[in-house]
């Protein structure tokens, strides 16, 4: 496949990188492949066959523009470090992309790594639920080919002159920018495709740095709005709706009615967890592992929209990232 760059963005150079640049290698022989790198330090692990573009530290929106820049393909290829195609990847989305000139942008299901175990196991189940992915729950298994109003660009193929016409995607967003660009793509009609067999495997975080990521996505709702995206979202702010519930329970003192209220929410609450956890379970010892995540997943966003909003969210950049602390099969 000689049409096509795979832009893989990453801090450093390390084993996630190797995996994904061999596995993308394997896929698509002959595709250009562009590495963007906080720094050069470890890079002379890589193969001579990547491009290597040194960004210093900006936004991974900013690398994939570099990197679309940087390409000579007619097609775009974007995946994450920590990710991997599977076969037919990028293929049998850029023949959907030569078929339909009204489909702007194609991508598929970012699914579990198959060797996960522990808690990125149980969270990379738990990411099924709508609690956690809400309406793009379908993109975390093959689901059936639909349009949809967005995709992720861990896994999304474009044609590189709509993307450089549109202006790439915003390089202020530290995450959302995926959301942000599907919602301009929308705008002037585009089409937008999930298609079951244009997959990748993407590593799923442990409890703590899922936790991050789950604040980091209820903080950027604020800069998403500034950046045009409709108010039509509202669903957005249920989370931080339902911790600004729990969190006035103190009203209780003055007004002992509102105790009922609040334990109806919170006996409500738990069935719907429970009932997520039995329904997204590969077997039943997974249960009470579920409930946790999917508790965290759900309230997570939340504090992080209210304290986003405050101003009072510390930086997070350097844990956000999805670092390899275990081995790499």
């Amino acid at each position: 496949m000689t049409d096509v760059t795979i832009v893989v963005p990453s801090v450093k150079a390390d084993a996630l990188l190797r995996r994904c640049i061999a596995e993308c290698r394997a896929q698509a022989p002959g595709a250009e492949i562009i590495v963007l790198l906080d720094e050069s330090e470890g890079s002379e692990v890589l193969s001579d066959d990547p491009e290597i573009i040194i960004t210093g530290p900006v936004t991974i929106a900013a690398k994939r523009n570099r990197g679309a820049y940087a390409s000579t393909a007619n097609y775009l290829a974007f995946i994450d470090s920590d990710a991997y195609p599977d076969k037919g990847w990028p293929e049998t989305g850029i023949a959907l992309l030569r078929r339909s000139l009204d489909i702007a942008i194609v991508g598929g299901p970012d699914l579990p790594w198959p060797e996960e175990t522990g808690w990125a196991r149980l969270i990379g189940r738990a990411s099924r639920s709508p609690l956690i992915s809400a309406k793009s729950a379908y993109r975390k298994y093959r689901a059936r080919s639909r349009d949809c109003p967005h995709l992720p660009s861990c896994n999304m193929i474009v044609r590189r002159h709509d993307y450089l016409r549109l202006g790439g995607m915003k390089e202020d967003l530290e995450t959302g920018e995926d959301l942000e660009y599907c919602y301009r793509v929308r705008a002037e009609d585009g089409r937008i495709v999930y298609m079951p067999d244009v997959a990748v495997f993407h590593r799923d975080r442990d409890l703590g740095p899922f936790f991050v990521q789950r604040l980091v996505y209820g903080a950027s709702i604020w800069r998403l709005i500034q950046n045009g995206l409709s108010l039509s979202n509202f669903y957005l702010f249920v989370p931080g709706l339902a911790v600004l519930f729990f969190a006035s329970a103190p009203l209780i003192l003055a007004y002992p009615n509102y105790g009922t209220l609040q334990a109806l929410a919170a006996v409500s609450l738990a069935i719907i967890l429970c009932i997520e956890a039995i329904r997204t379970a590969g077997r039943t010892a997974d249960v009470p592992g579920l409930f946790a995540i999917l508790g965290v997943g759900l309230l997570a966003p939340g504090i992080g929209t209210i304290l986003g909003g405050l101003g009072l969210l510390p930086e997070v950049k350097a844990i956000y990232r999805n670092s390899p602390t275990k081995k790499i099969y």
